[in-house]
């Protein structure tokens, strides 16, 4: 009976994906499932692990903070950015969550703005030394607005990607020395409170403003598109020796202090993640790890003032503080116990064609871009590309960044599952709360956390709503309308894939 339920679910994979978003033109896909594994994760020989048969969970930190001036990465491709001092120091962080069976998957956080593909395919390279298969990798990158920029091929910039490399190994190294058998396993859901709102705005003279360079100034803000989904997730792992370990899994954009005195900082800082997990782990006496999930069209705002959206180091370090104490009453209070059992996972490629209606908006940006290269005046730049949609330096050149030559681009979705309880969904984008919120809540599984900016870097990938606006999000976006719900209804057969080979184990 297993045998015939894993051939049909199969079968059901490998089809084509279609899906439609609206208007006149929709994204069309090809996607070819691997077949959801729970195959042991070998470690390389001479690697101690005494509690091998039993589930068990290690961690490590690592510092990332580059030691010389690098290029940094946030508010667009910022090219002439290069970082002067450093706020608080960056982390990458590794949690190693192990079966009974020995199938492992290693999930890292990284204080970064995005992981790109060079950088990426050099960590899944060591992470398969360590018997960790592209499929067992999460690489989730925090999306902070003032850290170094990873594409970047300037000479500082590879220097650092080299230590960089070195850091991640140690994590990883040591993550998987720190594995102690998990005595529990539990969930929390919780909701914050006035620390996110949907940066997509009607505005008091009718008109719309959809991207956070400043084209909300025109005017005072009447409401906003859609509201911003609050809710957090907790994952915590009790261990026999050694801490616990606490996930936490929310959406919005880490940029309080990437922005200050009217342009992008030159200092380090994971922003609010630094005081979150500083906080975190002090009240709650825990190994803490961020996972950045569906933070397009998400800004982060602050509780300390009636006015919205605030921002600089005066802010950043209570926002954190402030989240810390929120999430630590749920550690507290709302924690609800789950089986641990086989972990499963799976990954899907998608072809999707590339959307050249753009292209004119492209060279408009790219002109625009050289000029701001050549006179640094930021008004010039606003008056010229007003006519087209375009705010600011940083808008063309985020526009200029995302342009993509040829007919159909590939990437990878994933999905991981621990027993039959708690599912994850990873994509390289930065992913729409509405669709992350839409597959929690129709997810098989108990528990569901849905991660952006995970395994790559392929930019904004809008929901259906953000079409019916002139947005820079679509503006920048390589593919047409609807390539968010390909990849929505990809993590949902992926998740009903897994879930199906769960409970035929029981």
């Amino acid at each position: 009976m297993r045998k015939l339920v894993s051939i049909l679910l199969l079968l059901a994979l490998v089809l084509s994906v279609c899906a439609c978003g609206g208007g006149d033109k929709t994204a069309s896909t090809s996607a070819t499932t691997q077949t959801p594994s729970a195959e042991a994760t070998t470690v390389p020989a001479g690697m101690d692990d005494p509690y091998a048969g039993v589930f068990r969970v290690g961690y490590a930190r690592t510092v990332i903070t580059p030691t010389l001036p690098v290029p940094m990465r946030g508010y667009g491709n910022t090219s002439q950015r290069v970082s002067g001092d450093v706020r608080d120091d960056l982390y990458a962080t590794c949690t190693v969550i192990s079966d009974e069976q020995n199938n492992s998957v290693a999930i890292f956080t990284m204080d970064l703005c995005q992981v790109q593909e060079e950088p990426l395919e050099r960590i899944r390279s060591i992470a398969l030394e360590y018997g960790f298969a592209p499929e067992n990798l999460f690489v989730n990158s925090s999306h902070t607005h003032a850290g170094p920029d990873t594409a970047s091929g300037l000479e500082s910039a590879v220097e650092y990607k080299e230590y960089l490399y070195d850091q991640v190994e140690k994590a990883l190294q040591k993550a998987l020395e720190d594995r102690s058998p998990v005595t529990d396993m539990s969930v929390g859901i919780g909701q914050t409170e006035n620390m996110n709102f949907s940066r997509h705005y009607i505005l008091e003279d009718g008109s719309y403003a959809g991207d956070s360079f400043g084209d909300w100034s025109r005017a005072p803000i009447a409401q906003h598109v859609v509201e911003a989904d609050p809710e957090y997730r907790l994952l915590r792992f009790q261990r026999e020796t050694g801490k616990d370990v606490v996930l936490m899994n929310w959406q919005s954009h880490p940029s309080l202090c990437g922005w200050v005195d009217g342009g992008p900082s030159l200092l380090h800082s994971a922003d609010f993640v630094h005081p979150l997990r500083e906080s975190m782990e002090e009240l709650a006496d825990c190994y803490f790890s961020y996972m950045q999930g569906a933070a397009g069209g998400n800004n982060n705002g602050s509780r300390m003032t009636d006015e919205g959206y605030k921002g600089g180091p005066d802010v950043y370090m209570q926002f954190g503080y402030e989240m810390a104490c929120m999430a630590n009453e749920t550690l507290e209070n709302h924690m609800t116990s789950v089986q641990t059992g086989t972990i499963r996972t799976t990954r899907t490629e998608i072809t999707l064609p590339i959307n050249h209606d753009q292209d004119t908006l492209f060279y408009k940006a790219k002109e625009l871009s050289a000029i701001w290269k050549t006179t640094g005046d930021r008004e010039q730049i606003y008056e010229l590309g007003r006519p087209y949609g375009i705010s600011s330096p940083y808008h063309a050149e985020a526009i200029v960044s995302r342009y993509s030559m040829g007919e159909s681009a590939s990437f990878y979705v994933g999905a991981f599952s621990i027993g039959d309880e708690v599912g994850f969904t990873t994509a390289p984008f930065e992913t729409f709360d509405v669709n992350a919120k839409y597959e929690r809540e129709n997810s098989p599984f108990r528990f569901t956390f849905t991660l952006g900016y995970t395994n790559g870097s392929m930019g904004y990938l809008p929901a259906d709503y953000v079409w019916d606006y002139t947005s820079y999000e679509t503006d920048t976006h390589r593919f047409h309308r609807g390539s968010a719900e390909v990849v929505q209804s990809t993590h949902m057969e992926q998740l009903t894939a897994l879930s199906e080979l769960a409970k035929a184990e029981e």
